[in-house]
């Protein structure tokens, strides 16, 4: 097959649905298909409306057989197209859900013509808000080729999802590859999108490799002065620095956790966004006035290397995520195939992935109280740490191996092409 996957972002991106789509290509290309990403030279999708400048070079790149071309875009009147996104959230105006499409972007018309150039068979357009589906969209429209929609839907933010033009796609396209039931039956319900058309494809979590590293034996001890921890405990957050995560709920939960536990690291490891700086202040304010030094009782680990990601899900007990703005979450099934136990938004797709007092526990994350109580709960009982991280890991093994998914992805996209 001759498969064309387009993106707003891709590896060295790190996302969630970034990690997804790099996996998913490379597993294709070991089963002796062509992929090519058409995508941009952006590292975050804040470069897009926001002005993050960093970019990723060289524009076109092979990465393990996957051929990479990478576009720049427009930001001229982003900040009027912002103000605009700002206002239609709240008034319903004329062009309302066009404004809430362009001003995401990547703003940049060539994406049509370069994918219909690529001449592929059948092309995978990635995600919701961003304006490379519909760039896929209209491609596949004016050259007629099969179109897959993963819309990484975030049920919970209406203002970026919930637009007409993105359900007219998806209602057009050859299939939506949704990554949870829950994700599905919104869209059916919602989007009056048909029920045939929309497919459950959990994303791609973690690789062959990942399942022989995590069954390698890291010293906790070791690792933790490796990375200078001076604690009892560990509670870990991985994930970008986003907004939307949660984390300052979690820094702020904290001072709670140390009455009890005052021997109780907090680890907040992911790549940088423009909501670092007020993270990293807010924690020097909470550490100021619990007495101690900065970094001695929370430590960030800042877009560290994908190959440390290992020793870092290996230096903690228990494994927190409070975002209720996921399509999925591939972190949790990182994080239950590292045997830790998981603390999530109930308000979530969490939900989907984590049981509650099986593999982890659901929380209301807009208490500090209950999340310092759930925290407490499972430093307290070291069994029951234990039982949640095994039970979680089977679940991981059970529902999310690479060849099973990788096995519906291949007869899917070869049914649309033949």
């Amino acid at each position: 097959m001759k498969v064309l996957i387009v993106s707003h972002l891709f590896y060295p991106a790190r996302g969630g649905v970034e990690t997804h789509l790099t996996r998913l290509g490379c597993h294709l290309v070991q089963r002796g298909h062509q992929v090519k990403v058409l995508t941009t030279s952006a590292l975050s999708t804040e470069a897009f409306f926001l002005g993050d400048r960093r970019q990723v070079s060289p524009l076109k790149e092979n990465y393990q057989g996957v051929e990479i071309t990478r576009l720049g875009w427009q930001t001229f009147g982003r900040r009027t197209l912002n103000l605009l996104r700002a206002l239609a959230c709240r008034i319903k105006y004329p062009l309302n859900h066009w404004i809430r499409l362009i001003s995401y972007g990547p703003r940049n018309r060539s994406f049509v013509d370069s994918i219909i150039n690529h001449q592929p068979e059948v092309i995978i357009g990635a995600p919701l808000p961003m304006m490379t589906v519909y760039y896929a969209w209209k491609a596949a429209q004016k050259a007629n080729i099969p179109l897959i929609i993963n819309p990484a839907y975030h049920i919970k933010d209406p203002c970026s999802f919930d637009n007409p033009i993105f359900f007219r796609i998806m209602k057009e396209a050859n299939l939506v590859a949704v990554h949870t039931q829950t994700e599905k039956e919104f869209l059916i319900a919602n989007g009056n999108i048909c029920s045939h058309k929309v497919q459950v494809f959990p994303p791609l979590p973690f690789t062959q490799e990942d399942l022989s590293q995590t069954q390698e034996s890291f010293s906790k001890t070791a690792l933790r002065r490796k990375f200078d921890l001076k604690g009892k405990n560990v509670v870990l957050f991985v994930g970008q620095h986003g907004r939307h995560k949660n984390i300052d709920i979690i820094l702020k939960a904290m001072p709670h956790v140390w009455k009890i536990e005052p021997e109780t690291i907090l680890v907040i490891a992911g790549g940088t966004t423009s909501f670092t700086p007020y993270l990293k202040q807010l924690a020097e304010r909470i550490i100021a006035s619990s007495g101690s030094k900065f970094g001695s009782k929370i430590k960030f680990i800042d877009d560290f290397p994908n190959k440390q990601k290992h020793e870092i899900f290996s230096l903690a007990d228990i494994f927190i995520s409070l975002s209720e703005y996921e399509s999925f979450g591939i972190v949790f099934a990182e994080a239950m195939l590292h045997r830790l136990p998981v603390i999530a938004s109930i308000f979530s797709i969490a939900k989907s992935i984590i049981d509650d007092f099986h593999t982890g526990l659901l929380i209301n994350p807009h208490y500090e109280m209950e999340v310092a109580g759930a925290i407490l709960e499972l430093l307290e009982d070291k069994n029951l740490r234990t039982i949640y991280g095994q039970k979680g890991y089977e679940k991981a093994i059970k529902e999310f191996t690479p060849k099973t998914i990788i096995d519906k992805w291949e007869e899917t996209l070869l049914s649309l092409i033949n």
